[in-house]
């Protein structure tokens, strides 16, 4: 073997490089227009742009939302497919133009592709799961790929091994984040992408060209410019969360996750914060009540009916009026557990308060409609759905001066909780001669 051919192959070579070449080799795709023979190329978009404006001149088509659709040349081929089966009128959206009495001008018709359109929904979400799960198998391909080896986008180092640790390499060393190998896909076109833009000292946040890549640096070092433009949509292709939902972009779902973590963390605060003012409540019913301190000049308390208008300042009457105005007799929910009971009373207060019957949900137009339903439907005499109302969010009155809880049974908070009975074993306690003897000397001192 002569010496030329020993050195042919100098490197391991890199299965993923050489699919992604033979895959930008075919790139070039043409699409036959849905409406005419004309042909155009979809390549980027730009070419796409100039393919959409086209339809809008020559044939008044408008495809919404185009960033959205997973894969475009699938999606045209279908809607292709489809029309050459029917009229255009049969498959989109009609919007005629100049149609009231003072508009001037002809009456023009444009048509729409939009996922309000059942079938064309479907075919985006199928689209879309196609395009993820082509991510996630390139994903993993990158991820297992042990021999891949770049240079530093800016110090020109050689690192290798794996994806993960290029990136590791430019935060550690030059701050530049843009974020973790696994969020990441299609990873050599996204670096060949941002090492273009540093070829021509373009940053890559502000996106401002400078005079050479000395001044681009120091500019990106005194401005803390070392990530990319989080709202340039060219780079939404290469994370992994664009994939997720068709219809959203990735500050979407991004805010819709963080609201989410802030509900719950907010939820679990005022749950806790509840059963501190509950325990605080506690205390204050049982020193209104002690006999000590009968002389305490309390304030009048006022007790309102659950169903109706009514108010008394007096526990017997309260009770009474429900008992026989209303057939809800409240010392017949004293089975439940005093948590349970305020949650019970709170869900009940506050569908009566929207108009809602408490047992079906039903809405009214007014408080007397829904007290002749509850009483015509003797739903007044009927226990809701657990489910309905042990609920955190009834741990909070509807009224803050609802005066009603203070009359519960306290007695016991875990009367509907297990009722499993303990029988305690039986305790020997074994007491040392030396401990008999101590304490004989301690009573004799």
């Amino acid at each position: 073997m002569n010496q030329e051919n020993k050195n042919l192959c100098t490197k391991p070579l890199n299965l993923i490089d050489r699919i992604s070449k033979k895959k930008a080799e075919n790139e070039n795709v043409l699409i036959v227009c849905l409406q005419c023979d004309k042909e155009f190329q979809v390549n980027d978009s730009c070419d796409q742009k100039n393919y959409l404006s086209h339809l809008l001149k020559e044939h008044r088509l408008v495809i919404s939302d185009v960033d959205h659709i997973g894969h475009f040349q699938k999606y045209h081929q279908y809607w292709k497919e489809r029309f050459d089966q029917g009229k255009i009128d049969d498959f989109c959206y009609k919007i005629n133009t100049n149609m009231a009495k003072d508009d001037k001008g002809e009456v023009e018709s444009f048509y729409m592709l939009c996922d309000d359109l059942p079938e064309d929904k479907i075919l985006r979400e199928k689209l879309n799961i196609y395009n993820l799960e082509k991510a996630l198998a390139q994903q993993e391909m990158e991820r297992n790929d042990k021999n891949y080896f770049k240079e530093c986008l800016f110090c020109g180092e050689k690192i290798g091994n794996n994806r993960s640790n290029l990136l590791q390499h430019m935060s550690d060393n030059h701050n530049f984040n843009v974020g973790h190998a696994d969020n990441l896909v299609y990873f050599d076109e996204f670096y060949q992408k941002l090492n273009q833009r540093i070829s021509i000292n373009k940053c890559l946040f502000c996106e401002k060209i400078f005079y050479n890549k000395q001044i681009l640096k120091e500019h990106m070092r005194k401005k803390q410019h070392k990530s990319i433009n989080p709202n340039n949509r060219e780079f939404d292709k290469f994370y992994i969360i664009n994939y997720l939902e068709y219809s959203k972009y990735w500050q979407e779902i991004k805010h819709e996750r963080d609201s989410e973590e802030s509900r719950v963390q907010s939820l679990e605060y005022n749950q806790s914060y509840s059963i501190y003012i509950l325990k605080v409540s506690f205390y204050l019913l049982f020193t209104r009540r002690n006999p000590s301190l009968d002389d305490w000049n309390d304030p009048v308390q006022i007790y309102c009916c659950l169903f109706c208008n009514e108010s008394f300042d007096d526990e017997n009457q309260i009770i009474s009026h429900m008992n026989l105005r209303h057939k809800f007799d409240l010392k017949s929910i004293d089975f439940l557990s005093f948590y349970n009971q305020v949650k019970l009373i709170n869900y009940i207060r506050r569908q009566i308060f929207l108009k809602n019957c408490f047992i079906c949900l039903k809405k009214f137009a007014s408080s007397e409609e829904l007290l002749k339903h509850l009483e015509t439907d003797d739903h007044i005499k009927e226990f809701p759905d657990m489910d309905l109302w042990d609920q955190p969010e009834y741990y909070f009155s509807t009224f803050e001066d609802d005066n009603l809880l203070c009359l519960l049974d306290d007695d016991g908070y875990n009367k509907d909780e297990s009722k499993i009975k303990v029988i305690p074993e039986d305790i020997k306690f074994e007491i040392k001669k030396e401990l008999l003897e101590s304490l004989n000397d301690l009573e004799l001192k």
